[in-house]
């Protein structure tokens, strides 16, 4: 602890914060962790990524992407790679789940969202795509976790099939892109509303994605009057792979928190579920799915 503890003192030395204040966030699935840094009347945000399970290289590469297309990723002011430290931009508290919490105007914030979503761009060089071996990886999740005696060659069958009439990967896909990683700024204009934050796993993929993450949100419930607001004038191949991703998406997220319960002893993911596995039945409705949905009638494991 001591020879951490100094390779911070270094690291924030390094942008001339040498008298502080350390105030532990809440932490999160990963093993990242936050800290609040106190100093010279302002407050800074110091990421502390172990490099033995964690990698600050992706997410400072992402936050260049963001920032060049004049998206509001936090500006990274100090780093130490080799020891997984960053010293980033404080956007404060107001995160979209605290302020919807204390009644801000749900439509005007995903709108801003959408808005956001809109903006990303097409970018290839560096970024790995969401290939279909990826999203078929992350669906067997379930089986792995939890429906681990069911017909796992049927299901890898059906989802072959889905995932190969998905529309194509052409956006940048932020993968955690909800509520409780959104930032809301209104002093801000356009797009810079948004503080961006936990995009250090983003893709190139389908452009769909983000919209599950946003409207599916597994820690928050969604208006019914949002999520038909953003979705409406979609496509039918939008919302085609609006559903197909949803499904894939909650499924990897249900055998997630089996993992964090079994494996991590963090069982208070367990809470979430019952809205997951909502969010997934509602998946099953588009016509697409109907294979999908007989398996797991036959095979579904709560």
């Amino acid at each position: 602890m001591n020879e951490i503890n100094g390779k911070i003192d270094t690291v924030l030395a390094s942008v001339g914060i040498k008298n502080y204040e350390r105030k532990p966030l809440v932490a999160d699935a990963s093993n990242r962790r936050y800290e609040r840094i106190l100093a010279n009347q302002q407050s800074y945000m110091l990421m502390i990524a172990p490099p033995s399970t964690e990698d600050v290289r992706p997410f400072i590469k992402v936050a260049e992407v963001l920032l060049k297309e004049g998206l509001n990723a936090p500006d990274i002011l100090a780093r130490d790679v080799e020891n997984g430290l960053l010293v980033l931009q404080d956007f404060g508290d107001d995160s979209y789940s605290h302020v919807l919490r204390n009644g801000a105007n749900e439509i005007e914030l995903y709108e801003a969202a959408v808005e956001v979503l809109e903006a990303l761009p097409v970018y290839a060089d560096d970024i790995h795509e969401y290939s279909q071996e990826k999203l078929l990886q992350e669906a067997l999740l379930y089986i792995d976790w939890l429906a681990t005696d069911a017909d796992k060659e049927g299901f890898i069958a059906i989802w072959k099939k889905l995932i190969g009439s998905l529309s194509g990967n052409n956006r940048l896909v932020m993968r955690d892109y909800h509520a409780d990683n959104l930032m809301w700024l209104p002093d801000n204009n356009g797009v810079q509303r948004v503080g961006l934050l936990d995009f250090q796993d983003a893709v190139l993929g389908n452009a769909a994605y983000d919209y599950v993450s946003l409207l599916e949100d597994a820690r928050r419930d969604v208006s019914a009057q949002t999520v038909a607001t953003i979705l409406k004038g979609k496509s039918e191949q939008f919302l085609l792979d609006y559903a197909i991703l949803g499904a894939q998406r909650n499924l990897k997220i249900i055998g997630i928190f089996h993992r964090l319960n079994k494996r991590d002893g963090k069982p208070r993911y367990l809470d979430f579920l019952p809205r997951v596995w909502n969010h997934y039945n509602n998946d099953l409705r588009h016509p697409a799915l109907a294979e999908l949905k007989t398996w797991m009638d036959n095979n579904a494991r709560g």
